[in-house]
């Protein structure tokens, strides 16, 4: 492999079974990469659902916990393919074990706050643990190996709250996932800090960004995937498709390709400045945070588009706007920081663009839900038709000077 990595890629010594990927020979996402994901196709399909049979802010606070952690889940097994080659033995059991246990907690999903607590917390733990310590055994004497250990104790840290967590009810319960998934989220902030061994630096978190890169632009996919699906539901359950359902139709499904529009205009390009980055692994972290608001935003906004599909005529109710409003302002938010981060440079549009979707907060409920939708929307489509028609402004690395040596003209996630 060429550029920055060649000082970059880890080395292949010590070893216990071979199993790391040689960078030399590239770092493309695998079939089995591809198929692993079609599990995470269901668990956002069983989160939206969740959401919408509860929309309250007790609801939103328990689908938020799941949704995070079927985050961490899925970006953690994006780090190991991105360290290990799925196309070695091991690591292609280990993956199909992973897939499976991922299911059970999928299938959990709409009983995890109730019958089926267990099995959610039990399939968490094992994924979580068993996969680090399965890596950690098959690294050896590997340089990586002291991240691991880390990363495997950080991951047995948390297994107590969530075990206990399952097998708890009501508050108790709330409070011992909602601990768990906190101190699961701070690991990577604090380089998984281990008395003894200290920090990781993310200097040492040697990674492909293009890989990186393409696997969470796959996940948003799958999150968008679930709202065209739910909009394709939905509409199939009406019996009449009359002006209103014709226009709730047009706008949420508008909405949808917006949101698809915002992150791929420019975030879908940051894999050319990831790979060209000084520090791949300190950006590896920022995709790793600031996709989750934006895929709970996208939670968020599917809900919502079933629910004006259901019912486009009539005034908003506050949990419309919570859900219409508030997903696409968290999906913003998280958009804005992610760019931010990587171009270094304030995302005044987006910025914009967040704050004129919650300008309609005050009078939603004077509104119907076409027009609702009509407000979120207009704000969307300028900032797609603006990143469409101009450039983006220089790149600049972290200490703020621009970066003379890459061309980016052709499309840099800048703002």
């Amino acid at each position: 492999m060429s550029g920055p990595f060649q000082n970059l890629q880890p080395g292949l010594e010590g070893q216990r079974i071979h199993a790391l990927r040689d960078r030399e020979e590239g770092t493309e996402v695998s079939t089995l990469e591809l198929f692993f994901d079609l599990v995470y196709v269901f668990a956002i399909t069983q989160l939206s659902h969740l959401l919408l049979e509860d929309l309250t802010w007790r609801g939103a606070l328990q689908t938020g916990i799941l949704t995070a952690a079927i985050w961490w889940v899925w970006i953690d097994t994006t780090w190991i393919t991105n360290w290990f080659d799925p196309h070695r033995l091991p690591v292609r059991l280990m993956l199909i074990g992973l897939m499976g246990m991922s299911l059970v907690m999928s299938a959990a999903i709409p009983e995890a706050w109730h019958g089926r607590a267990e099995w959610f917390a039990l399939a968490y733990v094992i994924i979580q643990v068993g996969r680090s310590a399965l890596c950690l055994f098959m690294l050896g004497k590997n340089e990586q190996a002291e991240n691991f250990t880390r990363i495997t104790i950080w991951a047995c840290l948390t297994a107590p709250l969530w075990i206990a967590g399952g097998l708890s009810h009501g508050d108790t319960q709330l409070f011992l996932w909602l601990a768990a998934v906190l101190i699961d989220s701070s690991g990577p902030a604090l380089g998984f800090r281990v008395p003894g061994l200290g920090a990781s630096s993310t200097a040492v978190w040697t990674i492909s960004g293009g890989h990186l890169a393409e696997r969470c632009q796959l996940f948003v996919i799958i999150a968008l995937g679930e709202s065209i699906l739910l909009i394709g539901g939905t509409l199939a359950h009406e019996e009449e498709l009359t002006t209103p359902v014709a226009a709730a139709f047009a706008l949420t499904f508008s909405t949808s390709v917006m949101l698809w529009w915002v992150y791929f205009s420019r975030a879908g390009k940051a894999a050319e400045i990831f790979e060209h980055s000084k520090n791949p692994g300190g950006m590896g972290r920022a995709y790793t945070y600031f996709h989750i608001p934006m895929i709970a935003g996208i939670i968020a906004t599917a809900v919502a588009a079933e629910k004006v599909i259901a019912h486009p005529t009539g005034h908003v109710k506050p949990e419309l706007t919570a859900v219409a409003v508030g997903g696409v302002c968290l999906y913003m938010f998280g958009n804005a920081v992610f760019n931010s981060r990587i171009t270094h440079a304030f995302p005044r549009r987006r910025t914009i663009t967040l704050l004129a979707v919650a300008a309609v907060i005050p009078f939603a409920q004077f509104l119907t839900p076409l027009l609702l939708l009509a407000w979120i929307i207009t704000p969307l489509i300028c900032l797609a038709t603006l990143d469409g028609v101009t450039k983006p402004p220089p790149y600049r690395d972290e200490s703020g000077e621009p970066e003379e040596d890459i061309d980016f003209a052709e499309g840099r996630p800048a703002d």
